[in-house]
């Protein structure tokens, strides 16, 4: 699977442009033959050591981890209406290839395949063993959904969102397959072990100044990192409240108020240290007045939710401080990578992060499905369209702040 044409059909799926991104061009793959056997599972236990000894040696994020992967099947899979479906992937010498965590949805009366949780994961990409990653090449993935569906032949489309073009300088095979981009962007930070040295690159002398003037005008503040399960608990109880009020404020539908979502994050701030959870809140008097959360995993540091007090020290900025610290400490532990995740953000502009484009796969294993499953792509389009302008998405978010006493237009 390393010939000429398999690179020829790596290099249609993109090309650089002249702003350093990857553009999206659509790739015309061919059927190739399917050197693994693929076994479907619907249950994620029986694989956990399977699972876990390809994270050691295979390319993936923590979204598809078995940490994160078994603590969504366990408290929200059901409740969102997924369908856990598990792709095990083995070679001709029986080992596992890859691991692709999948559910089934039923969408206009239709069932439609797509990652695990990928409505509320930042992307995905599944866990493939590091050797076989490039030669997932298009042909060769059309063949293995070919495969899937004939095993389960109620699937009628395959719908793939938030998958990242490039992961670790490397060529997505999914995202190769890919028929549009994605509504959001990713974004994320090159660390070095010297944070004063990249503090001072990404601030001009004036806006670290200015930071240190409300640093002094917060007061006496202390920065907190749980290291209990309870003390994550009780910062994971203040950022439910504080987001509460802050999207009620911005007419933003609140995903957080969702009891199901509520128990998963309570689950993973239950986890063990390995991904490594961390729980930072900036205090006063010992009152909580900002919160940052995140996971380590794989030396990439997952920045998952982060809150904000309503009261009137928000002024001092809080939360940047907050966030620099945190910066600075994931700088000191040797992470490679600062991950912000996907859709835009004040922060996310003031650090500089570098935008990475995120893309999605729409693929129709029945033609007679595609005039009922195309509102979803449309969905996708118009959200990009609304995003890359800056005038409308101003004048969508100030219609929905009109519109959240009668309703939300969640916009992420």
């Amino acid at each position: 699977m390393t010939s000429s044409a398999a690179l020829r059909l790596r290099q249609t799926a993109g090309t650089i442009d002249g702003s350093g991104q990857r553009s999206l061009l659509r790739a015309k793959p061919q059927d190739a033959a399917l050197p693994f056997t693929v076994s479907l599972h619907g249950e994620h236990k029986p694989l956990a050591d399977v699972w876990r000894e390809l994270e050691q040696h295979g390319i993936g994020c923590l979204y598809q981890s078995y940490v994160w992967t078994s603590a969504w099947c366990e408290n929200v899979a059901e409740a969102w209406g997924e369908e856990p479906l598990f792709v095990v992937g083995r070679d001709q010498q029986d080992n596992v290839a890859f691991l692709l965590p999948f559910a089934l949805t039923r969408k206009f009366g239709t069932t439609v395949l797509g990652w695990l949780g990928q409505g509320h994961s930042n992307y995905n990409l599944g866990f493939v063993r590091s050797d076989v990653f490039a030669e997932l090449e298009p042909g060769l993935l059309q063949n293995l959904f070919r495969t899937i569906a004939r095993e389960r032949s109620d699937i009628a489309a395959v719908h793939l969102f938030n998958q990242p073009m490039i992961w670790d300088g490397r060529d997505n095979p999914f995202a190769l397959l890919a028929s549009q981009q994605s509504a959001d962007c990713s974004y994320e930070m090159q660390l070095r072990g010297d944070f004063d040295a990249l503090y001072n690159e990404r601030f001009g002398k004036r806006s670290r100044s200015s930071l240190a003037r409300k640093e002094r005008k917060l007061g006496q503040y202390e920065v907190v990192e749980a290291s209990t399960p309870a003390e994550r608990i009780r910062i994971l109880d203040v950022f439910l409240e504080q987001k509460s009020k802050q999207f009620a404020a911005q007419g933003i539908s609140n995903v957080f108020a969702d009891p199901a979502i509520e128990n998963f994050y309570r689950e993973i701030a239950k986890t063990a240290d390995d991904p490594c959870v961390t729980y930072n809140a900036i205090t006063i008097d010992d009152e909580i007045i900002a919160t940052y959360n995140g996971m380590t995993y794989d030396d990439r540091f997952y920045l998952l939710t982060a809150s904000l007090t309503g009261k009137d020290m928000r002024r001092w900025s809080p939360g940047q401080i907050l966030i620099r610290e945190q910066i600075a400490e994931r700088s000191r532990r040797g992470c490679k990578v600062f991950d912000f995740g996907s859709g835009e953000g004040p922060v996310k502009t003031a650090w500089a992060a570098d935008s990475k484009p995120l893309a999605d796969s729409n693929k129709f294993q029945r033609r007679t499905v595609r005039p009922l499953t195309q509102p979803t792509q449309a969905k996708h389009l118009i959200k990009r369209m609304i995003k890359d302008n800056p005038q409308l998405f101003q004048s969508a978010k100030s219609l929905r702040r009109k519109l959240r006493g009668g309703g939300s237009i969640p916009i992420k």
